[in-house]
């Protein structure tokens, strides 16, 4: 992955509150060549670039099984987004991406995708980038996941300035209130409350 281009030409974020300003951070998106990834994820993530509401050096990293290098992905990524995006936003959006083949079961990957973020935080000076993880994968996989991002090192906060290691958790929070608590007393296991953002579509249903 190589440094950004030039900003691009903001569009008046009219509908957005914006009492925050955003900062340097990679997306890590696991799940990145599924069918939530493609329809949904992926193009708001798009729509934010285009906002001007990603800081202009962040990054997104794509995880998943599919042997993919970094333009493939991008050309994969190319053919979700909006019609009618105009060709710079589009292509600056696409220089962000880069892609890390994953599979979470082998320690490998983990290594390789500490080695992909260690290269982007050199980057971004003068400190590294907080992290999102986001977890668009079967609600079987992520406690596998979480506990070898945690063995791996790559949730953890040392010091109380160190850059956020966020997690996202996507898809249904369990599938009753037992199982929502279990997930979640297994969470907080290997991340603070702070560092947990959770996602259930079906709360307000």
């Amino acid at each position: 992955m190589t440094a950004m281009p030039a900003t691009p030409a903001k569009i008046p974020p009219a509908r957005f509150c914006m009492e925050v300003n955003a900062a340097p951070c990679v997306v890590v998106l696991f799940g990145a060549t599924g069918d939530l990834a493609s329809r949904k994820l992926l193009p708001a993530l798009y729509q934010l670039h285009a906002l001007s509401l990603l800081h202009a050096t962040s990054r997104i990293v794509g995880c998943g099984r599919t042997a993919l290098d970094d333009a493939a992905f991008r050309a994969r990524v190319a053919q979700t987004l909006p019609i009618d995006a105009p060709a710079s936003a589009r292509d600056a959006f696409l220089d962000r991406l880069g892609y890390v083949q994953f599979d979470d079961a082998e320690p490998a990957s983990f290594v390789r995708l500490a080695a992909c973020l260690d290269d982007l935080d050199r980057l971004e000076t003068p400190a590294p980038f907080s992290r999102l993880y986001y977890l668009a994968v079967p609600t079987a996989a992520m406690q596998p996941l979480v506990d070898r991002l945690a063995e791996a090192g790559l949730l953890a906060e040392p010091a109380p300035d160190s850059p956020h290691r966020h997690l996202l958790i996507e898809k249904p929070f369990g599938s009753d209130a037992r199982s929502a608590e279990v997930l979640d007393a297994f969470l907080k296991r290997h991340a603070r409350e702070h560092q947990i953002f959770r996602i259930d579509h079906y709360l307000g249903k």
